[in-house]
């Protein structure tokens, strides 16, 4: 019964092996297509993170896409403003000459006005016979003496009056020089705040911009990594899968230890 015994055996042999070379080339296979899958899915996953902050973008670069050389502009202008260009030198003393620009107020034809009033003061003296006498030497004087008082008073009031305006010429003109400065000064500055507030608002869009890419590639990254794992893990598992003729052998000395175990209790073969 010895040969019966064999045979059974070989033919447990036969069908553990080729059971056991199947279950690794199938495991095998299921394997590879895991990892196959796992690198599909991702490439999937980078293109999807692309296709999200693309979308992002494309909601904020209209408003923020200039916002990196709008912010080196308003820091460059912001190291660079000098302020000191707006500063107004003290005016000088004000000068004028009160005598001379009542001397040059006199009336021209002053000579001629004496000599008609003196005129008549001699005139009427030698009507009444005391041209030479001291009354009318004093008659000529006092008239001289009044008709210059009188233009001297005249002149200096108009030399005060030219006085008065060129005073109001000199403080408006220092108070001009203050205004232009102020008005430049302001423009500026009002230039400067105009970019503060873009540059405010523009970085505030960028902020949210940044933090929703950011937000989407740590999610991809996420997800990569851990399918990364998965297929590594995969990969692990398929490396310490037997191949098919391993497989085949450890099953077929399986099934013939187990074959012919049960063979010889079977027959009583000792």
């Amino acid at each position: 019964m010895l040969p019966l015994a064999v045979g059974v055996a070989a033919v447990g042999a036969l069908s553990g092996g080729a059971s056991s070379a199947m279950d690794a080339s199938n495991k095998r296979k299921q394997l590879k297509a895991y990892i196959k899958q796992q690198k599909a899915i991702q490439g999937e996953i980078r293109g999807v993170e692309g296709k999200r902050t693309g979308e992002i973008n494309q909601t904020y670069d209209p408003l923020t896409g200039t916002f990196v050389q709008n912010a080196n502009d308003y820091f460059g202008d912001l190291k660079n403003v000098d302020y000191t260009k707006y500063n107004v030198d003290s005016p000088d003393q004000f000068n004028f000459d009160m005598a001379q620009a009542t001397q040059d107020e006199l009336n021209p034809d002053i000579e001629a006005i004496i000599n008609r009033s003196t005129g008549a003061v001699q005139q009427s003296a030698a009507n009444r016979g005391g041209l030479f006498s001291g009354a009318t030497a004093k008659g000529i004087a006092r008239s001289t003496a009044d008709i210059q008082a009188a233009e001297w008073d005249k002149a200096r009031g108009r030399a005060q009056e030219t006085r008065t305006n060129k005073y109001q010429e000199f403080i408006d003109t220092f108070n001009n020089a203050i205004k232009v400065k102020d008005f430049n000064r302001g423009n500026e500055t009002a230039n400067l705040d105009a970019k503060g507030t873009l540059f405010t608002g523009q970085g505030n869009l960028f902020g949210q911009q940044q933090q929703q890419v950011q937000g989407v590639q740590n999610a991809a990254d996420t997800a990569y990594f851990q399918s990364r794992g998965e297929q590594a893990g995969a990969a692990a598992q398929k490396a310490g899968t037997p191949g098919f003729w391993s497989s085949f052998a450890q099953g077929a000395l399986g099934g013939l230890s187990g074959s012919a175990g049960g063979a010889v209790s079977a027959y009583g073969v000792k």
